[in-house]
């Protein structure tokens, strides 16, 4: 992975429901040969800020800051790539009300894809880091 170039790529969504289906598509999307995904989940931050993973195929994860695009009651899908296919991603989220796309380093990565194998509050703490 140290050869590779990554961007993280986030949209936000006001419901769960938009937020599963575009991440449904970007997954087909990969399979079709649109795009590589290193790793995808959607993030869902309930009424009282708990953050829950609910789609997250590889359990691999990102670097971003979740209160300015995850508010309370609102889900995102968050994806790692190569940025090579950082456009092509973010033009596949397209139900998102919000959409951004930045570099990250392998160590940002590697921090993150670990947190969300234990929790996803864990995951909220390294991205606000």
């Amino acid at each position: 992975m140290s050869t590779q170039n990554l961007a993280l790529v986030v949209g936000s969504y006001d419901d769960t429901a938009s937020a599963a289906d575009d991440y449904q598509a970007l997954r087909s999307g990969q399979d079709a040969g649109g795009y590589e995904i290193i790793g995808a989940v959607v993030l869902v931050r309930d009424k009282d800020g708990k953050v829950q993973v609910r789609e997250h195929g590889d359990k691999s994860v990102f670097g971003v800051d979740v209160d300015e695009y995850l508010a309370p009651g609102t889900s995102a899908v968050v994806a790692v790539v190569d940025d090579k296919w950082a456009d092509n991603v973010e033009k596949a989220l397209t139900r998102a009300d919000k959409r951004i796309s930045k570099a990250i380093d392998s160590d940002d990565y590697e921090k993150l894809r670990k947190a969300i194998e234990e929790s996803a509050d864990d995951v909220v703490e390294q991205i606000n880091s």
